[in-house]
């Protein structure tokens, strides 16, 4: 991440309060704009609006770093909650929009939304002054995955 824009990350992994119950997810923003992003919503908008909420941060982007059901749940209330674009690495686009009824079935997901962005390796996202760097690498399926530095 950019040190241009005081920054705020939030999420699990050992990095900060726990946004989601289900998976890791982040809220990411820059205080100095009040422009935020979400990585992996996992199902846990209303809690994330919250938190966003409080710090007066408007989210511009659901990023996904792959397309399984659970890091999608969400997805579809949060774009039409904040209008937040949808963003995911350019070869996991496809299958974002395409998901298995039986896996979103499994996980009481709704279909996401397509993707308003798609992402190539090196990419990056930013909001406000603070930047993410995607970067893909093959999954445990024929994925492609974006970890964000």
């Amino acid at each position: 991440m950019s040190s241009a824009c005081p920054q705020l990350l939030i999420g699990n992994g050992g990095r900060g309060r726990s946004l989601c119950r289900r998976s890791c997810a982040y809220l990411v923003g820059c205080e100095k704009m009040k422009a935020a992003l979400v990585i992996d919503l996992a199902g846990d908008e209303h809690r994330i609006l919250e938190e966003a909420a409080k710090r007066s941060f408007t989210i511009e982007y659901v990023v996904n770093t792959h397309s399984h059901a659970d890091h999608i749940l969400g997805n579809k209330r949060m774009q039409e909650l904040t209008g937040a674009t949808t963003v995911i690495h350019e070869l996991e686009a496809y299958a974002l929009a395409h998901q298995s009824p039986d896996m979103l079935k499994m996980f009481i997901a709704e279909p996401s939304p397509p993707a308003g962005r798609t992402v190539k390796d090196g990419g990056v996202i930013a909001v406000g002054e603070v930047s993410l760097f995607g970067h893909s690498y093959p999954g445990s399926f024929p994925r492609r995955y974006l970890p964000l530095q």
